[in-house]
């Protein structure tokens, strides 16, 4: 599947997701060819997933 960040997601498809609507993960966009959080699944991420993120995000700095 093609991976495209939540821009040029919401471009090619003609929506308005937000970012809470949707799944995100860092990847790279075949759009734009940036390394994005792009669009995985049309579902929020679960809280726990979120949360994991989040402390994971605090050790990378």
């Amino acid at each position: 599947m093609a991976e495209f960040c939540l821009k040029c997601f919401n471009e090619l498809n003609g929506t308005n997701y937000q970012a809470n609507e949707v799944w995100l993960e860092e990847d790279f966009c075949e759009g734009c060819g940036d390394w994005r959080p792009c669009v995985m699944e049309l579902r929020p991420k679960p809280l726990i997933w979120r949360l994991f993120d989040l402390v994971r995000g605090q050790f990378q700095k």
